[in-house]
């Protein structure tokens, strides 16, 4: 085995190692943030909004709501009630597609782009930009 292939190799590890975790942080603290601020514009009362799963590692409030985030990045949860109970069913299923609504926004935003930069998404880069220090310097 040469070299560029065991940096190569530590480099990935060390991105499923770390980058993995935080990847999902990012996802599920997107994920609670939309269906808070869509509870927020439906008129729900949001009391809680939870990052994790398991214990709790950090519980603070900010103004009238509870953030916690816990010990494990799998999900969330965002505690949501409303005052008026003829429309409760439709704004909780507004509440639990939000995320699914966001993710179609930004794909129809993204598609009215230029074809450059779509193109550039959905094509990735030509080859990394770690590797080609190490190409020069061989």
């Amino acid at each position: 085995m040469d070299a560029t292939s065991v940096q190569t190799g530590l480099w990935i590890g060390a991105n499923m190692i770390v980058g993995g975790p935080l990847a999902l942080v990012a996802l599920v603290v997107a994920r609670e943030t939309i269906r808070s601020l869509v509870a927020l514009t439906l008129g729900f009362r949001v009391f809680e909004i939870q990052c994790g799963v398991g214990k709790r590692l950090l519980e603070r409030p900010i103004g009238p709501v509870h953030l916690v985030l816990a010990r494990i990045p799998l999900g969330g949860a965002t505690v949501a009630r409303s005052g008026f109970p003829r429309r409760h069913r439709l704004t909780r299923a507004a509440i639990a597609l939000a995320p699914a609504l966001g993710q179609l926004l930004w794909l129809v935003l993204r598609s009215f782009g230029s074809e450059d930069v779509a193109a550039s998404i959905s094509k990735g880069p030509d080859r990394p930009l770690c590797q080609s220090s190490w190409k020069s310097s061989a």
